[in-house]
Formats: C-alpha cells, structure tokens, sequence
C-alpha cells in the first residue's frame, strides 16, 4: 500500500486525497463550543502544520494546512476510536464505540500521554489500575458492574483533576476526562 503525502489510511485501506498543489491549499475550520456531548472533542492529534480533533460521536474534524488533504478528513467517515497525524497524513481507527472499546481507548491514552512525557512516569500504574478495574468489572456483564466502572472512572476524574498542572498537563488531564466521562455516560451514569 503507498502511504505518500495527501492518504489516509483507515483500518487498513487508504483513499488518495491529493486536493491542492504543495504550499497551496490552507483553509480555516471555525471551532464553536458545543455543549452537546456527542459532539465534544475525546482526543486531539498534531501533525507538522495540521491538526485533528476526534469528536466524542466517532467523527472527525481538521484544520491547518491541507496541502495534500491531510486536514481533510474523508467524507463519510464515522465510528472512528482512534486518530494520528504526521507531517502530510492523518490516520484513523474505526470501530465500535463500546464502553469496552471506550475503555481500551483510554487506556491507550493513558500509555501515550505517559511515553510521550504528558504525564508523569509515576503517574501510570495509579491511572492505569483504575482503567484495568473498571475493564475488569465491565467484562463480568453484570448491572453491578456498571456502577463499579462507573465508580472506578470517578475515581480516575478526581484524581487526573488533583493532579492537573502538577504531574499531568493540562490538556491531556482534559483529555483523559472527558474519555472517562464519555463511558459514563454510555453507561446511562
């Protein structure tokens, strides 16, 4: 498969996106607040001159330059867990957006934030065991289950916001709470 500039690569196929010529092509993507959770950034990704935002609701949204159509996310594209940008691609994961997935999602999150230096290494085994309990209790299926995954992501907020601008950066302690209130919420919390 050619991963050149201007591709994005989801799940494994990819779509040649080559929209405007090199140093051509910039455009502006107008963020608004929006209180409707479906609709709020879960996690942000940053490529060399552009950026993602994916959407709490599986879609996605770029900006910057767009050159090659990096910043311009295929249409139709939905269901989306995870995301990455680089100097002229973006990627995407898709999936189902499960509480279970929602949990390894932030997981993941968690892994990275630590390796790339967002969180502090001592930091990792304490988040990390709250993540695992709250897999742990969602994988029994049963409806006290849901209220210890429920419990055990509360507990993982009020810690990530204890810990917010002394041991996690702001913006990763934002990201991280709202992955964690996305699966209470998907758990009817």
């Amino acid at each position: 498969m050619d991963n050149g500039p201007g591709q994005w690569s989801i799940a494994g196929h990819h779509e040649p996106r080559r929209t405007a010529p090199p140093g051509q092509g910039a455009r502006r993507v107008q963020l608004r607040h929006n209180n409707d959770a479906r609709r709020r950034a879960a996690c942000i990704a940053a490529g060399a001159f552009h950026s993602l935002a994916l959407r709490s609701d599986g879609t996605v949204v770029g900006w910057g330059y767009n050159g090659y159509g990096q910043a311009s996310p295929p249409s139709g594209l939905a269901d989306v867990i995870a995301i990455a940008a680089g100097q002229l691609h973006s990627l995407a994961l898709f999936g189902d957006l499960s509480p279970q997935n929602q949990l390894a999602a932030l997981r993941a999150l968690i892994l990275a934030r630590v390796a790339s230096g967002h969180i502090a290494p001592e930091m990792e085994e304490n988040l990390l065991a709250k993540v695992d309990a709250a897999i742990a209790a969602l994988e029994r299926g049963d409806p006290p289950g849901a209220k210890v995954v429920m419990n055990d992501l509360k507990a993982l907020v009020n810690q990530v916001e204890a810990q917010t601008d002394k041991k996690i950066e702001t913006a990763t302690a934002a990201e991280i709470i709202a992955a964690a209130n996305d699966v209470i919420a998907a758990l009817g919390g």
